[in-house]
């Protein structure tokens, strides 16, 4: 067993304990290391924490803490997974990047995405991070953060 798959154990039991403690109706049902990342399925009651960010990346933030902690590491990457969602989203995501850096390309401006979280702006970093013709980059703080693709050249300026 490798450490981050030790992590997940580590982060499973980490979150469930915090839910029941909170009595919030959410359980990890599944966890697995997907490239960087340690993604853990979350089920339950989520219309709730689907609007909350700010709680999706609390629970993120001290979850990865927790699991790197465990394995004596500086950080691991924690992916909470909404019903089994994450794959399907990162899917879009990544499509949505490209038509994104199309756009971008074609007219020469900038394109803005708001409203995602920071592993979904990592896809859209990952996905366009070769591509010739655009940049990206974040600005902003906390739940304003937002994702800028660029001609490129004038994200680098």
């Amino acid at each position: 067993m490798t450490s981050y798959e030790t992590a997940v154990g580590v982060g499973r039991d980490f979150l469930n304990g915090l839910f029941e403690r909170m009595e919030i109706d959410l359980k990890i049902t599944d966890g697995r290391v997907d490239d960087d990342a340690v993604i853990l399925r979350i089920e339950g009651a989520l219309d709730k924490l689907r609007r909350r960010m700010d709680l999706q990346t609390a629970f993120s933030d001290l979850c990865a803490q927790t699991m790197a902690r465990s394995i004596d590491v500086r950080f691991v990457r924690c992916v909470l997974d909404m019903n089994g969602d994450f794959a399907a989203r990162k899917a879009l995501l990544e499509t949505a990047a490209t038509d994104l850096a199309h756009a971008v390309s074609v007219s020469g401006r900038n394109a803005v995405l708001d409203g995602l979280d920071n592993n979904e702006r990592r896809v859209v970093h990952t996905a366009l991070k070769d591509h010739a013709a655009v940049a990206t980059h974040s600005e902003g703080e906390d739940d304003r953060r937002l994702l800028i693709v660029a001609p490129r050249g004038a994200a680098e300026a």
